[in-house]
Order: structure tokens, then C-alpha cells, then sequence
């Protein structure tokens, strides 16, 4: 640019109003010499690189005369540019200074890596935009870069700290699940042996009621320790719930067989566990009750959400029982307590055996 040429027409949005003519020459070579950002000139079409500031040849390493003088068809090799993957050259189109220049494009915080003289990468952030004359014709380009390695080398570090504490959170958490799992299991076994050793019938099924809570507890930090998250695929959680179920209240006289067909996926763990103990309750209250005159017992196991609530039925093939008397029998009282802590309902009813339907919300309200 020569000196005294007339003022360029105003970017919408800058303001410049000198009180004295300016030197446009001695303007850029003080911007060049001392704003700490990388500042590239060039003419367009050609991208022929005609200035560049100190603190740009700084960050590459070079002097500023090795990095001025090319077309747009030598940069990538002349500056070393790559892509952030640090293997793929950038090609003379794909750059910011090149695309204002030739198209007029408006780069805005494009990242980019010079290759040092040295060999290092400078991770770089880039905005670039066309100079045109006074009567709007291209016939510069601008480019500013900003060194921002020394930021991006400390994001990832920070990355790789969290993705560290968050490893050692889930080891803890599962070594706790472990753990728990492993009391649930031997306090489980500890009932189990009891029931096993008394002769009253109604001190059996107490022991075995506990001892089934348990192991369907269990199972649930089986479930937890596979997904770390609050949510459990409901589906084979149940359906583990039922084979523990079957291997603990089947005897070769009583055998007891469990259908278990639902389709309720992933549910929150404190709702799921919930629905583990209402179903154990209710298996455990058919192999009481609910068995066929030849000492089968069958359980069907149904499960769905529909509407924002989870619709879950346990029936049984038994000689079924006064449904009146149930409304105030002790024998299920549990299962009607864990229903109400969800705010849902239960209902029982005959039909060719006793079916209980149990309706909760899929997010209960607090209490």
C-alpha cells in the first residue's frame, strides 16, 4: 500500500476517525511489529503473502523473510500447516488466507497446526477475512492467528485427569456392589440353612421369604456392577429374580415354573429394585397358595409401561382364594406397602387362579 492513499471504506461495525492524515504504510508495519497475534498479508487473487508480523514468525520459528513472498499454491509446504489430526497437510484451497483472498470468505475461529522449525506442533486459532479498496474491489486478504497450544495441551491434560478420577470412582463403586452383594449373598445363605432346619411350616416360609428378599436384592447389584449408571435393564433383572426364585422355593414334590415375558427396559434402580421385591412377594405368596390340585405351581410374569406408568401382573394357576379376604390379609401387606411407596395401586382378582395387577408411575412423586 502506498502512502497517502485515500481511506478504506469502513467494515459496517469500525469506526476510524483520525484527527491527522494517515501513513497506511507505517500504520501496518507498527501493527505487524507490535501486536502479540499472528498477523499474514496478502494480495488477492494469487494469495501472494507479502507481510507478516513478528510475534507470527515467533510462534513458527522462522523468520518472517523465510515465510513471506509465496502464492497460495506453495503455503502448506512453505508454513507447515496440518490439520489437527497432525499426519494430513492442508491443501492451499482448504486454507483461511487463501479462501478470503480468492473468495472472499470470512474465516471465524478455525483451528489449524503450524509445524515448528523444530519439529513441534503450534496448536493455532484462526480469523480471516478480504481487504477490498476504496471503491470495494478485493484486492488484500487478513489473516490473524492466535497460539492457543499451551491451552489445548492443558484441556487434554484435564480431560485425561477426569476420564482418571472417573475410572477410579466406578472401580470404587463396583468393589462397594461387590462387597454388599457378597453380605447379601452369605446372609442369604445363613436364612436359607434355617429354613431348612425348623419344622414349623410357617416359620419355613418366614425364613424363606427373607432369604428370597435378599437374593432378589442381590441380584440387583448383579445388575449395577454390568452398568454403572442409576438405570437397570429391568427385563433380565427379572428374569434373574425369577430363576432365583424357582431354584430356592422348587422341590422335586412342589416344583415351581415361572413365565416371565415383559417389555419394560431400563428403569431407575430404586424403582426397579422395588418391582423385584413386589414380584418376589407375590411368587413367594403363590407357591403358598396358589398351586394346582397335582402340587405344580405356575406363575405368569407381565410387564409394560404405557402412559408414563409401568402395568406389572403376577398370576398363578391355583384353585384361586376369596378376593374380599385379601383386602385384609397380612400375608401380602409388604406387597401393598412397597405399591403405596411407589403412589401406585395393586388390584387382585380370579381368573383361573389369582392375578394381582400393580400400576405405578414411572417417576413417582416425592414424598
Amino acid at each position: 500500500m502506498r502512502n497517502g492513499d485515500p481511506a478504506l471504506k469502513p467494515a459496517e461495525g469500525f469506526l476510524m476517525t483520525p484527527r491527522k492524515p494517515l501513513d497506511y504504510e507505517a500504520l501496518v508495519k507498527g501493527i505487524l511489529a507490535h501486536i502479540p497475534e499472528g498477523v499474514t498479508l496478502a494480495e488477492a487473487p494469487d494469495t501472494y503473502i507479502f507481510a507478516v508480523s513478528a510475534f507470527g514468525g515467533e510462534v513458527t520459528g522462522r523468520s518472517t523473510e523465510e515465510l513471506v513472498g509465496a502464492t497460495a499454491d506453495r503455503h502448506p509446504d512453505q508454513w507447515d500447516i496440518f490439520h489437527l489430526d497432525r499426519k494430513t497437510r492442508a491443501r492451499p484451497d482448504e486454507l483461511p488466507l487463501t479462501r478470503a483472498a480468492q473468495h472472499g470468505e470470512v474465516s471465524v475461529n478455525e483451528e489449524w497446526l503450524l509445524k515448528r522449525a523444530d519439529g513441534s506442533f503450534a496448536h493455532i486459532v484462526c480469523n480471516a477475512g478480504p481487504i477490498p479498496d476504496e471503491i470495494g474491489e478485493r484486492k488484500w486478504a487478513v489473516i490473524a492467528w492466535r497460539d492457543i497450544t499451551e491451552y489445548r495441551e492443558m484441556e487434554a491434560k484435564l480431560e485425561a485427569e477426569r476420564n482418571q478420577t472417573v475410572a477410579l470412582k466406578e472401580a470404587l463403586v463396583a468393589e462397594a456392589h461387590h462387597r454388599v452383594k457378597n453380605h447379601l449373598t452369605m446372609m442369604q445363605s445363613f436364612l436359607h440353612l434355617e429354613a431348612g432346619s425348623v419344622a414349623d411350616p410357617d416359620a419355613k416360609t418366614a425364613f424363606l421369604r427373607v432369604s428370597n428378599r435378599l437374593r432378589t436384592l442381590s441380584a440387583l447389584y448383579d445388575e449395577l456392577t454390568v452398568d454403572m449408571g442409576a438405570r437397570v435393564e429391568m427385563d433380565a433383572y427379572l428374569s434373574s429374580v425369577a430363576r432365583n426364585l424357582v431354584e430356592s422355593l422348587s422341590t422335586p414334590h412342589e416344583p415351581l415354573k415361572i413365565h416371565c415375558e415383559t417389555t419394560l427396559g431400563p428403569l431407575a434402580s430404586d424403582l426397579a429394585s422395588t418391582l423385584a421385591l413386589i414380584v418376589s412377594e407375590l411368587v413367594t405368596n403363590a407357591c403358598k397358595h396358589g398351586r394346582s390340585s397335582d402340587g405344580v405351581c405356575e406363575v405368569g410374569i407381565t410387564g409394560r409401561i404405557t402412559e408414563g406408568e409401568v402395568l406389572l401382573t403376577v398370576c398363578d394357576n391355583g384353585p384361586g382364594v376369596d378376593v374380599s379376604r385379601l383386602e385384609v390379609s397380612t400375608g401380602l401387606s409388604l406387597v401393598r406397602g412397597l405399591v403405596r411407596q411407589l403412589r401406585g395401586e395393586i388390584a387382585f382378582s380370579n381368573n383361573n387362579g389369582l392375578t394381582a395387577e400393580a400400576t405405578v408411575p414411572l417417576s413417582p412423586p416425592a414424598v
